[in-house]
């Protein structure tokens, strides 16, 4: 959900060529990101699910990974790198298709780590799982060489 003053318009698709390897295979199908926050949708399918049905929590934490992972690299500077340092997920209800939205907001950004916070939620807007964790910023992508990245 957007925060106070904040629209979802004010996101940014993702170009689908910009979108990690690991989040296409699991079928991330959109990720749009700006500002500090970012959304991204994933249709459910038969691989996704658990045996009860439902959608599989790690899936649904992959999600969560993405979508707070996105909205921080949408937070930082463009020269600067960052990666999941901590990521803490509460499940509250099976994830039933057929949309999963998951929803990231960066929260607050320190010297060396930025915090973010966010869901998933199903196509009735019914919240799946949430998770807030914590990121760690460098100042460009590690293995740069630091002429590189004096610019």
């Amino acid at each position: 959900m957007p925060g106070k003053g904040e629209k979802d318009d004010d996101l940014q698709e993702i170009p689908p060529e910009r979108i990690p390897p690991f989040n296409r295979l699991i079928g991330l199908q959109r990720i749009r990101a700006g500002e500090g926050r970012a959304e991204i949708t994933l249709e459910l399918r038969a691989e996704h699910l658990n045996r009860r049905g439902v959608a599989h929590g790690g899936l649904i934490s992959a999600m969560l990974d993405a979508a707070l992972g996105s909205a921080v690299v949408s937070g930082i500077r463009k020269e600067e790198w960052c990666g999941t340092a901590q990521l803490s997920v509460q499940f509250r209800r099976p994830g039933t298709g057929p949309l999963l939205t998951g929803r990231g907001r960066m929260a607050r950004r320190g010297r060396r780590l930025a915090f973010a916070e966010g869901e998933v939620v199903d196509a009735g807007g019914t919240i799946v799982a949430s998770a807030h964790g914590a990121w760690y910023v460098w100042p460009s992508h590690p293995g740069t060489p630091p002429e590189e990245s004096a610019s």
